[in-house]
């Protein structure tokens, strides 16, 4: 199942094929192993406060949220290799780096989830 991530209140469309990371093994692997994601895609965590981009290929961009949804924490271009953290997050939405520069996704905005 796909997800829609958007911003909000305006509803703009950042990523239309999000998945969410299942079960511990889907949680574990995330992104490592794969092909670069195109930038459409997007992988979202739940309570996942830190990620980590061992065995990756491609650089990433990763996003804390609250429970409310709001950013609470960017990481821009994280390469193979490295580890972040974010105390307190609730959603992790982990794409393709470069794409919160080009979306322009700041720090504070709130973001919306729908199943497509």
């Amino acid at each position: 199942m796909y997800f829609q991530i958007s911003t909000a209140p305006g509803r703009r469309i950042l990523f239309d094929k999000a998945q969410k990371a299942k079960g511990f093994l889907g949680r574990l692997r995330g992104l490592m192993f794969q092909r670069p994601i195109s930038e459409n895609e997007a992988l979202l965590f739940y309570k996942a406060p830190s990620i980590h981009t061992f065995f990756m290929r491609f650089a990433i961009d990763i996003i804390f949220l609250n429970k409310e949804k709001r950013i609470m924490k960017i990481y821009s271009n994280v390469g193979p290799g490295k580890t972040t953290f974010c105390k307190g997050s609730f959603w992790t939405i982990e794409c393709l780096g470069g794409m919160i520069s080009k979306q322009d996704i700041k720090e504070e905005d709130i973001l919306q989830f729908s199943a497509e």
